[in-house]
């Protein structure tokens, strides 16, 4: 099959420019790369209220049991806010999965974790606690009533020994040693059990030559069920990644794909079912539309060149998603009606836009009244027009970073923010408090004072320093602020040090 193929279980970064952090990303098999704002002043106010306000207590208890294991690799990579939380989580002796977390790139995580000696597999009655140190040790293993995703967890845990594992049917048995070191190793037995076939798999987890790739291990455990197009067809219509392990026959085949296609992906990587369909089907418009709002900007990056020329391809596409913009030919990104349909949808598609377009104040106007964030990518004549600052910071008051450095000394402007914050704050107190509370978590792991501190930080860290003597200004923000302080201000001098200070602490 032509084109790239992706990995539906990593995530790819979202576009724009993009800051490595320092943690290499082998320690969790996910990509470390995200835009700035990730890293900086521009975090979510959701994670900077995570990151201030819960005690870790909270955090491992309310928060993470709920999260698959796939999404925490990532994170831990990909978000240098909460990479301290969940390091070590996620490097600690003992790990607890979620039968769903049951996948290869999973079981190669567990395969580099040396340090791992308990191991539990949600659901597990036949060993819900794996003894790994002790059986790294032993000499002979076996599968069991192990049921199928404990199995591949086992596998990936016994992976570096040089055991031999008999099998349930308690008269086939394999050496570990011999699956680490074959490039290609022998195939399960036909009857094999789902949970030998699994338990194979995991094994495999530690097989040094690089060309065993997870295409190949799956072949390994699941034999010629590629080419079955009724297995293909269920499974495509739980996970329309699945496609990745069928035939290229059925690749080719455009009702399969369609079922792919209206299911989707549940895995981290919506809509890559169309870089595993054959050519013919990425050229076909209907087959790349019917990806729908939520995986159609996705599935035109996988598109042939000839769909994505297409004008009335792409003006239906971002009408969907204005992210798909993205993916578009060069002279569909200068053309003014697609761009402001696609930012009318998405204002953050305003970065995938001409240069002349990006200057254009109509253009610019209808990004930040969708998304304030969106005047990052205005050119600098807009950034310096104070209907359209001001349209941006009453969506999103921390964008007053990105307004030009004159306007982040007006008053109307920065007050403007600052309202927008207080708003923020409020709204973002209330949903985090429903979601502990639907967590099941307890106690009080947060207030409402230190919410807006951290919503007013995120404002006041731009504006200028010469708005501070302006006392209309002080007076106007430090009410905004009052909740934070505990007691009263003497006076306008003492206001006019408390917001100083609160911009400092940023």
């Amino acid at each position: 099959m032509s084109g790239r193929r992706p990995d539906p279980l990593l995530r790819e970064s979202p576009p724009g420019p993009r800051t490595r952090f320092p943690a290499p990303a082998a320690l969790f098999g996910a990509p470390a790369i995200l835009p700035p704002r990730h890293g900086s002043s521009g975090d979510s106010a959701f994670l900077s209220i995570v990151l201030e306000e819960f005690d870790r207590n909270a955090f491992e208890i309310a928060l993470l049991p709920h999260v698959a294991l796939a999404c925490k690799r990532a994170l831990a990579c990909t978000c240098y806010a909460l990479r301290e939380r969940l390091t070590p989580h996620l490097r600690a002796a003992t790990l607890s999965v979620r039968r769903g977390d049951a996948i290869w790139r999973n079981a190669l995580f567990v395969a580099r974790l040396p340090g791992l000696t308990d191991l539990r597999v949600e659901g597990e009655t036949c060993l819900p606690s794996m003894d790994l140190a002790r059986y790294r040790r032993l000499e002979a293993l076996k599968v069991g009533a192990l049921s199928t995703p404990a199995a591949l967890f086992f596998g990936a845990a016994i992976a570096a020994s040089n055991a031999r594992l008999r099998l349930s049917d308690g008269n086939a048995i394999r050496n570990i040693a011999a699956l680490r070191s074959s490039p290609s190793p022998d195939k399960a037995e036909p009857n094999a059990s789902d949970a030998d076939r699994a338990a194979l798999l995991g094994a495999l987890a530690s097989n040094q030559h690089e060309i065993f790739s997870a295409l190949d291990a799956l072949s390994y455990a699941s034999g010629a069920l590629g080419h079955d197009r009724e297995v293909v067809r269920a499974a495509v219509r739980e996970d329309g990644t699945a496609l990745e392990y069928a035939s290229s026959e059925l690749r080719a085949d455009k009702s399969i794909v369609m079922d792919a296609v209206r299911t989707g992906a549940t895995g981290a990587w919506p809509g890559a079912w169309l870089g595993l369909a054959s050519e013919a089907l990425r050229g076909d418009s209907e087959v790349v539309l019917a990806a729908g709002t939520r995986y159609v900007a996705r599935a035109l990056s996988y598109a042939t060149d000839a769909v994505k020329e297409d004008r009335a391809v792409v003006l239906v596409a971002v009408r969907m998603d204005g992210m798909a913009l993205r993916y578009a030919a060069g002279s569909i990104k200068g053309d003014r009606e697609v761009v402001l349909e696609a930012v009318r949808q998405s204002g953050q598609a305003l970065q995938y836009a001409t240069g002349s377009l990006r200057a254009d104040r109509a253009v610019a106007f209808e990004a930040v009244r969708q998304d304030g964030d969106a005047l990052r990518w205005a050119g600098a004549v807009i950034k310096a027009d104070k209907d359209v600052a001001l349209a941006a910071v009453r969506k999103e008051g921390r964008t007053l970073e990105f307004v030009a450095e004159a306007l982040q000394a007006d008053r109307e402007v920065v007050l403007a923010a600052v309202d927008q914050a207080q708003a923020r704050a409020q709204a973002t107190f209330r949903s985090t408090l429903a979601l502990i509370a639907s967590a099941g978590a307890t106690g009080t792991v947060l207030s409402a004072s230190a919410t807006l501190r951290a919503h007013l930080r995120q404002v006041l860290l731009y504006a200028r320093d010469r708005l501070f003597e302006d006392d209309a200004f002080v007076l106007a923000a430090h009410e905004h602020a009052k909740a934070i302080w505990t007691t009263p201000a003497n006076d306008l001098q003492d206001m006019r040090e408390r917001l100083r200070l609160l911009k400092e602490l940023v």
